[in-house]
């Protein structure tokens, strides 16, 4: 939409200014208005600035043209009582940075201070803060006060041409001369930053496109760098930069499938695995055309995974998988739950996290994902665990041998967002251990569903297993939900935010059932332990997961020969982690693409 090709240039524009440095960039010297400014305290306005008559303080909000170092300018007068000077205290983005003494007495006075913004959003504040009044027999009064005349920003300081950043010597690594030209200067500076933003090999013809724009705005007399940043902006709203572009020559037909280029796997390994570009070796092997050979491809995936940009993968496929962020849309009860807030929220989502990372880091079988005896918690977890000895917010490793939890299905993270805001759910549980553990999810509802809410208001002194019986007559539910409710019920003793509980009100709680295949169990635990025997069952449905996050779609009948070659080798490297992303990777899904219809013309 224009709007978004508008946001997109504005970000380009404010990126481009940051990086590089130009002449026209001057040390500006910026005025910070009083009219527009927050108030707070006692502040008045006089014909020269504002009055401070005890504590006040005035916050600027400013957009400065980027983030850096700047001199901060203030022409105050102080009204002297009492031994100490009337004092101005210097606030950046809140938090305090400096405390002025005041000069002279009644008199006007400038006064410098120099301020390192870390963006190019700043908030600066000024504050009078040790106001002084005493009354005094037959004289005026003692009264401290501060008036404050004008305010501004003069910077940023140290940048220009002369002093670029790292940025700039990175981006404009080549400056015209005796032997280049401003355009040879800017051909070959602009062919590596494209070759960069499109992670891949760039020709001619393109980079000619926006060494127009250099040209334009060289032409009307801005300088080399400021041409620079115009064609750079031009690259970062590019669709090769904002999109994955694959591009193809061959038949466009739909029924025939061919490998996507060594440049374009990099890119889909990339972001697969940082959820970022390629790095240099990555790019280099594939414009060697050898990233594409089996056991220079597998090298590169297991040095990319023990890359902390890997954390990407942890942090974004199990917020797909397991419905981490879920946790953002529920909300138990507060009355109910008084002890869950954002903080214990945010100690769910890290510790699930945190469990997932170590799979990776350790490469792991990926059934520990299931029964894994181990977890990390910070305090409020811990108490929420019934686990002692924990204390802060860091989190810890600690074993869960002998416990009544074992692996994700008892990570309150999963539970909670299984749940409703003032009950458990064995049906949601139910449905989402079906779906995203056991691969095989039940069939949507009918078009008409009787309302269990009705069902339990009808029956209010019954336990929640007897309810949904009650429930389960209705032959439209019966089928889906016996199968759901037994699964769901096996982590019934795990109430709506994951705290372990024996008794629901007065009734026992009743963690018994049995699954699919026939197999009963009488606690979580044991329904644990009971899916892991159906490991491939379970491992089935992870390489399914992971391969509808690498590929970005939903898998197809047509994927399944590659599944089950996936299954076969995990099968011989003991489920490892390592080996199903590998797999995923080298599989005909990810390396493969298949032509594409012409439009039929009119």
């Amino acid at each position: 939409s224009p709007i978004l090709v508008e946001r997109y240039l504005d970000a380009a524009e404010l990126v481009t200014a940051a990086a590089i440095t130009t002449p026209e960039q001057s040390q500006e010297l910026i005025p910070l208005n009083f009219t527009k400014a927050k108030r707070e305290g006692a502040i008045s306005d006089s014909d020269n600035g504002i009055m401070l008559t005890s504590w006040g303080k005035i916050s600027f909000k400013k957009k400065l043209p980027i983030a850096g170092e700047y001199e901060l300018i203030i022409s105050a007068t102080g009204y002297q009582a009492d031994k100490e000077p009337a004092k101005i205290e210097v606030f950046l983005d809140d938090k305090s940075f400096q405390i002025i003494d005041t000069k002279g007495n009644k008199e006007p006075n400038d006064y410098s201070v120099r301020l390192k913004t870390s963006t190019a959003d700043a908030v600066i504040s000024l504050a009078f803060i040790n106001d002084f009044y005493k009354e005094r027999e037959g004289k005026s009064p003692l009264d401290r006060n501060l008036a404050i005349h004008y305010v501004s920003l003069k910077g940023p300081l140290g940048v220009g041409v002369n002093a670029p950043s790292p940025a700039h010597q990175q981006l404009v690594f080549i400056k015209p001369g005796k032997d280049k030209t401003p355009e040879d200067a800017a051909r070959e500076v602009l062919t590596k930053f494209m070759t960069r933003a499109f992670r891949r090999s760039v020709t001619t013809e393109e980079v000619n496109k926006y060494l127009t724009l250099f040209g334009k705005v060289t032409a009307g007399g801005e300088s080399y760098e400021r041409g620079r940043q115009v064609a750079m902006q031009g690259v970062l709203v590019s669709p090769h930069f904002i999109y994955r572009v694959e591009e193809t020559k061959l038949p466009k037909d739909p029924t025939i499938k061919f490998k996507i280029t060594d440049e374009e796997l990099a890119s889909r390994v990339s972001y697969f695995l940082w959820s970022s570009m390629p790095d240099d070796e990555l790019l280099e092997l594939a414009y060697e055309k050898k990233l594409s050979e089996p056991g220079i491809l597998e090298a590169q995936v297991r040095r990319m995974l023990k890359d902390p940009k890997s954390l990407a993968l942890v942090q974004n496929f199990a917020g797909q998988w397991l419905g981490l962020r879920k946790l953002d849309e529920v909300d138990p009860d507060h009355e109910t739950f008084p002890m869950y807030n954002d903080k214990l929220q945010k100690s769910m989502w890290k510790e699930t996290e945190l469990f997932f990372g170590v799979i990776k880091d350790e490469d792991r079988s990926v059934l520990d994902f299931l029964d894994g005896e181990f977890t990390f918690v910070n305090e409020p977890l811990a108490k929420l665990y019934g686990i002692e000895n924990i204390k802060g917010d860091d989190f810890q490793r600690v074993s869960l041998r002998g416990s009544n939890r074992a692996g994700i299905l008892t990570h309150a993270s999963i539970l909670t967002h299984t749940s409703y805001p003032t009950r458990t759910s064995p049906v949601k549980r139910g449905e989402w251990i079906l779906g995203n553990v056991m691969g095989q999810p039940p069939p949507p509802a009918p078009p008409v569903v009787p309302d269990f809410e009705v069902t339990m208001k009808n029956n209010p002194n019954l336990p929640l297993r007897k309810q949904l019986e009650i429930h389960r007559k209705d032959p439209g539910c019966a089928s889906c939900h016996r199968v759901m409710d037994s699964i769901g019920f096996g982590f019934e003793n795990f109430d709506p935010i994951g705290r372990w509980r024996d008794k629901e009100g007065e009734n026992p709680i009743d963690a018994t059932g049995q699954l699919p295949s026939g197999e009963t169990f009488n606690n979580p635990r044991e329904l644990v332990t009971l899916l892991r025997q159906q490991k491939d069952s379970f491992v089935r449905c992870l390489i399914e997961k992971m391969l509808t996050f690498s590929l970005g779609r939903g898998v197809e009948y047509y994927d399944r020969c590659a599944i089950d070659k996936i299954l076969l080798a995990m099968q011989s490297d003991q489920y490892r982690f390592s080996r199903l992303v590998v797999e995923v990777i080298k599989s005909d899904p990810f390396c493969l693409r298949s032509g594409v219809a012409q439009e039929k013309e009119e």
